[in-house]
């Protein structure tokens, strides 16, 4: 059951980040605007890292302070409360540092695909992964959760979307 709740939140996350193209509403901001916690947070876990952007966004009526930021060759986008708990963290990884699940589920998917671009999601416990796979000449978004399983949006017959399903086609459920 647990791991059947942990499906559907990433799943979720991934919805709505597919039809937000983000989040609902995003606001860019000045360094000045972001609350102390907030930055004492993140220079104390990310201290080498250096501030690209920032923007105040607004998810289900929440607000969250983002920070975009760049970490030796890590690009890292992390949402976090007003009082400076981390909520959301995206950061690019190496392919090559994909566990042998998550690679063998895309060369099972894509078998003459090549992992080009990785962002993990993390959200609480939850993670995820955003990859971008090269078949050819076409490039493909995809979204697999941390065991290999593959997460991909639903569109209904007027090309919006509206859920997920499974590589199998059927509701993902564990």
């Amino acid at each position: 059951m647990k791991s059947l709740l942990g499906v559907l939140a990433l799943t979720i996350i991934f919805v709505l980040v597919a039809l937000t193209g983000g989040y609902a509403a995003d606001k860019k901001i000045t360094k000045k605007q972001i609350p102390d916690a907030v930055l004492k947070a993140f220079t104390s876990q990310y201290p080498d890292a250096i501030i690209k952007g920032q923007a105040l966004e607004t998810e289900s009526g929440k607000k969250y302070y983002e920070i975009e930021s760049l970490d030796g060759n890590t690009r890292r986008d992390i949402l976090f409360t007003p009082d400076g708990k981390a909520y959301e963290i995206e950061e690019t990884m190496d392919p090559a540092t994909l566990s042998d699940a998550l690679k063998s589920a895309v060369a099972k998917k894509y078998p003459k695909g090549k992992i080009e671009i990785v962002e993990k999601v993390t959200r609480d416990t939850l993670i995820g992964y955003e990859m971008t796979v090269k078949i050819g000449k076409k490039t493909k978004g995809v979204n697999f959760d941390a065991k290999g399983n593959m997460i991909k949006v639903s569109k209904n017959k007027a090309g919006k979307e509206t859920g997920t399903k499974n590589n199998n086609g059927g509701e993902k459920v564990d």
